[in-house]
């Protein structure tokens, strides 16, 4: 159908995808819990109020549940049907860019486009991030020269992660600035009128959610406090009211559970697509794996047989032999049997490291404890405690407490600078001492926990 929208960016109801603008807006408290519990807003919200998300409109998918007889065949379909999306949605543009890491996904696009490229005619140029030396950055590199596309290299570093708490301001705050890697520079460069991107690939390709199959998520949506930051008061008065953002979205897909819903038009939406709505400010993303029939395609297979079997056949097809370069996440083919390592480092970036070491001083000085404890959210004993226990953190990647250590000073600028409307009271009726004391200790206990298990699989 014509109207047909899944996978596009999230924009702003009416507007095109420019920055926001929230100067003396009030702050949404359910947005704020939402990103503090899983790093992202649920339901259609944003950060601040007359700023509303547009719905993915998924209806008039017709997704008829069968099982796969030969799983040869699916795949081989799989593939035709992503290279019909790439001829689709790349007609009329003379230079496309495409986002590739030394992961699976975005190395099908690639192979897929570069059969695009060979029938359309346009020029390409791959954007890349990572340290050197890093698997990304080697095997993207590896792929454009194949391919004999440009290369970007783009830096990943203190200074741009810094940069990124301001660009995060742009599009409103709803993400950690983490999630935004150098996706300015891919926005602001002159060699690309469109950018691809497989940020979905692994999720309706083959069933993962941050590397979790879709078999293992939980029956329904649930939001977690994980660290016990939130008072139990609030949690009570909040918690069932963002669950209802999450059920209530009206184009949810039929046949598959309410959990893969969540995954779906949560998960992806506020977070994946967010990040990627800064280089939207600039020019049009184009993601791949979301056209109608491949969504038809892929979600009428059974949960059980929706596995790694079909990236394989894809892989073992793309052209110049990259499907068998090793996947970045192990180092080991992922065609071929082997437990032969490429010993290349899996880092492609320390933003753990550099927040607490290189950019401590920015966090601690902009996190606004006045301004953080006036939302009436937290339980501010817990909260000076996961700020006391961030800098034991040993690991070079960012963790759960790096991201909300992060966060928290990215929300303190973005309230500062737009001189956002605050809670004038957010009290909470029924403040029950024995809650707020449990809450304490499992508060202790669960940080703690996780800087002592989290530092020592650094160690190992």
């Amino acid at each position: 159908m014509d109207n047909f929208t899944f996978g596009q960016n999230p924009k702003i109801e009416g507007k095109p995808n420019n920055r926001i603008n929230a100067i003396n807006k009030p702050i949404i408290i359910e947005s704020v819990i939402s990103i503090v519990c899983e790093g992202y807003i649920n339901g259609l919200e944003s950060t601040i109020t007359d700023n509303k998300k547009e719905e993915w409109n998924t209806k008039g998918l017709n997704i008829i549940p069968k099982n796969i007889t030969s799983i040869e065949k699916h795949a081989l379909k799989l593939e035709e049907l992503l290279l019909e999306e790439l001829l689709e949605k790349l007609k009329g543009y003379d230079k496309v860019g495409i986002m590739l890491s030394g992961g699976l996904d975005s190395r099908i696009i690639a192979g897929l486009l570069k059969k695009t490229e060979q029938i359309q005619g346009f020029e390409v140029i791959v954007y890349n991030w990572g340290m050197d030396g890093s698997r990304d950055v080697v095997y993207a590199k590896k792929i454009a020269n194949l391919y004999n596309w440009k290369y970007k290299k783009l830096n990943l570093n203190p200074s741009v992660l810094k940069e990124n708490f301001y660009h995060n301001l742009k599009i409103g705050c709803e993400i950690s600035p983490i999630h935004l890697h150098n996706m300015w520079a891919v926005s602001k460069d002159k060699d690309s009128e469109v950018v691809i991107s497989a940020t979905f690939g692994d999720s309706i390709g083959r069933g993962l959610f941050s590397g979790k199959h879709v078999k293992e998520l939980n029956s329904e949506p649930i939001l977690k406090d994980y660290f016990y930051l939130l008072k139990p008061e609030i949690k009570n008065r909040y918690f069932p009211k963002i669950i209802k953002k999450k059920l209530n979205n009206s184009n949810y897909i039929d046949y598959i559970s309410l959990a893969e819903n969540d995954q779906y038009f949560n998960y992806l939406n506020r977070l994946l697509q967010t990040a990627m709505s800064l280089i939207e400010l600039e020019k049009p993303v184009v993601q791949t794996f979301t056209s109608k029939k491949i969504l038809e395609h892929v979600l009428s297979v059974p949960v059980s047989q929706r596995n790694d079997d079909y990236y394989k056949i894809i892989l073992k097809n793309l052209p110049e032999g990259i499907g068998y370069i090793p996947n970045a996440k192990t180092g080991k083919s992922f065609i071929e049997d082997t437990n032969e390592l490429d010993g290349l480092s899996p880092t492609s970036h320390k933003y753990g490291k550099w927040l607490r070491e290189d950019l401590n001083d920015f966090i601690l000085s902009n996190i606004d404890l006045k301004k953080i404890e006036s939302l009436g959210i937290f339980d501010m004993t817990n909260l000076y405690f996961l700020i006391s226990q961030w800098q034991k953190c040993k690991e070079d990647r960012s963790n759960r407490i790096d991201e909300l250590m992060s966060y928290l000073a990215n929300l303190s600028i973005f309230i500062e600078e737009n001189d956002l409307e605050l809670p004038k009271n957010n009290y909470v009726e029924g403040n029950n001492i024995f809650k707020t004391l449990t809450n304490r200790f499992k508060s202790i206990l669960k940080i703690k926990s996780y800087v002592f298990s989290r530092n020592l699989l650094k160690s190992k």
